[in-house]
């Protein structure tokens, strides 16, 4: 089986993203689209949640509830770069992640970063809209 890496880096604002979850303990969800169905992209690279955090990454994708922990990727390099843990679009227009350069910090800090968590540093290049796999459908469940 493979396995998600996280991103050495921050993601950069307007950089499209994707999340992968199961909400409501339901089949796996991929979601790539705001509700307007424009791509998901970066809003904020440092933003307050609705939850009450500060310092997270703020992002347009259409998420359902129960999909806190999910991986949201970037979709350039497929690399996790939050892990969702607040809805909030019908509150402020974004849902937010906490920051995965934060969680390994804290997981390098801890002794606790497994071998091969992180990817090489590579410099994120944003995609022009649209750029997503044309394969890919809005809502897709695998």
């Amino acid at each position: 089986y493979g396995y998600l890496q996280a991103r050495a880096a921050n993601a950069s604002l307007d950089e499209e993203v994707y999340l992968l979850g199961h909400p409501f303990g339901k089949p796996k969800h991929i979601t790539f689209e705001h509700d307007d169905g424009t791509h998901a992209r970066v809003t904020s690279t440092s933003t307050p949640s609705v939850c009450r955090e500060q310092d997270t990454l703020g992002y347009n994708l259409d998420t359902e509830s129960g999909s806190s922990g999910s991986p949201v990727l970037g979709a350039h390099d497929n690399k996790v770069v939050a892990l969702h843990n607040c809805w909030g679009c019908h509150l402020n227009g974004k849902n937010t992640g906490n920051k995965m350069t934060k969680i390994v910090a804290l997981l390098r800090s801890q002794n606790m970063l497994p071998k091969d968590a992180v990817a090489d540093e590579i410099v994120p290049q944003l995609r022009s809209k649209n750029s997503l796999p044309k394969n890919a459908v809005a809502g897709d469940h695998c």
